[in-house]
């Protein structure tokens, strides 16, 4: 079954470019997190750009029914939670990798054309 892939922690710059060199870099912005331990780390995010959308990934069964794709879905984020735990058939994702979200979370990034 396709599935998100691709994702990277730690970026801290990131560059989608056509055949010429064309495209758009993607910079994780320093800040002062103030302490949030929900923070990425100044500097730093995660990362992905895949060619197809996360509708896409969710409708398909199997990889030859995903469509011919002719963009990039790019993704810049804080963070990203496991899907599960020790096993693939129901375990809870253990707490200390699971996304709080009943505070805060601080999150910036810069982006420009090159």
């Amino acid at each position: 079954v396709p599935q998100e892939t691709g994702n990277r922690t730690g970026v801290r710059w990131a560059e989608v470019t056509d055949r010429k060199g064309h495209g758009v870099r993607f910079s994780a912005s320093y800040f002062e997190d103030g302490g949030d331990p929900e923070a990425s780390r100044p500097g730093s995010m995660e990362f992905s750009a895949i060619p197809y959308s996360p509708e896409m990934l969710e409708t398909a069964r199997h990889p030859y029914e995903l469509p011919r794709s002719s963009c990039t879905y790019v993704r810049c984020m804080l963070k990203q939670m496991g899907v599960a735990g020790d096993d693939s058939w129901g375990a809870q994702t253990h707490p200390e990798f699971l996304v709080k979200s009943g505070g805060r979370l601080t999150f910036a990034v810069d982006f420009k054309g090159i």
